[in-house]
């Protein structure tokens, strides 16, 4: 991940931010912890949502509690966001973040994201309103996605 994205981020709410496809296909993402690998991360996210929707119906959200983190992952449509944040974080307001957040992204890169010959890094962009997004959830501010949509 690029160092410019790394300064002023309270490492200890967010540490990554990864939007995929429900299929797996990776979009964008925003990497504190360089332990995250956001293809593997997509293909795992992939995975629990097309299983969930053979068996149990279309997840809208999930929380994943581990040891030293905890993971939220959110659905809007076809698309999928994971949050890897700190465990003494409030969920419930980086879900209803989370769902503005993937909305805005929908609303910037609606013809983009279902063309299938697209290029990921046209998605580049969406880190800044993530950065600055990330900001806002420090200081649990909610904004509106339309608000969050730039140029």
């Amino acid at each position: 991940m690029c160092s410019e994205y790394k300064e002023g981020i309270d490492l200890d709410i967010v540490r990554a931010v990864v939007i995929c496809k429900w299929t797996g296909e990776f979009l964008v993402d925003l990497i504190i912890d360089e332990s995250v690998d956001s293809v593997l991360l997509s293909g795992f996210v992939a995975s629990l949502s097309m299983f969930a929707d053979s068996s149990l119906g279309k997840i809208n959200d999930i929380n994943i509690n581990c040891e030293d983190m905890d993971m939220v992952i959110i659905t809007n449509g076809e698309l999928i966001m994971v949050i890897k944040m700190d465990k003494s974080f409030l969920k419930d307001q980086v879900k209803k973040e989370a769902h503005n957040l993937l909305e805005a992204f929908t609303i910037m890169y609606r013809s983009d994201i279902y063309d299938n010959s697209c290029n990921t890094s046209q998605f580049s962009d969406f880190k800044g309103v993530i950065m600055s997004h990330i900001h806002h959830i420090g200081k649990k501010a909610f904004l509106n996605p339309e608000d969050m949509v730039v140029g």
